[in-house]
């Protein structure tokens, strides 16, 4: 693997990744109005829904002590894996790191992903999100289907 994948709330990245939360685009395509992505990352852990580590996984990706990214992945049983968010360090934007986060995932699920058989993956993007769709599409995502709000769309992952 290229990256190094760390559990996220053991590293000591997430006070930094919380200051991304101030970005316009975090705001506009991630977060629901301007909360830290901690307050995200709390939902899913008091939902009662999911176990972290079970089948709640949040990463923060890591290359050379530098941290490139947040992403969090929701595993539903051996059905299918959905990635939502996955945030790029806004100093690193348009680089190509999301294509290379998200290939590596695609690549590296088990090592990732601890006791995962699946390989089916769908993405939740606002639609207004160009640049996190073309990382997608390359890595061979196809929009599915829509949300009867019209603002998030869901992409399957085609093996290619």
């Amino acid at each position: 693997m290229h990256f190094t994948w760390l559990d996220y709330g053991v590293s000591s990245f997430e006070d930094e990744i919380d200051t991304w939360s101030t970005n316009k685009d975090t705001v506009q395509f991630v977060t629901a109005g301007p909360s830290p992505l901690s307050a995200e990352w709390a939902y899913y852990v008091d939902s009662g829904e999911y176990e972290i580590g079970k089948n709640c996984f949040c990463k923060v990706i890591i290359e050379r002590e530098q941290l490139i990214a947040y992403i969090l992945i929701l595993c539903h049983g051996e059905l299918s894996i959905t990635i939502n968010p996955i945030v790029v360090n806004p100093a690193l934007r348009n680089r190509g790191y999301c294509t290379k986060v998200i290939r590596e995932l695609l690549n590296c699920t088990a090592k990732i992903i601890p006791h995962s058989n699946c390989r089916r993956f769908e993405a939740v993007i606002n639609i207004e999100n160009h640049t996190s769709i073309r990382a997608f599409e390359k890595n061979g995502f196809a929009l599915s289907s829509i949300h009867a709000d019209g603002d998030v769309g869901y992409w399957q992952y085609n093996e290619v």
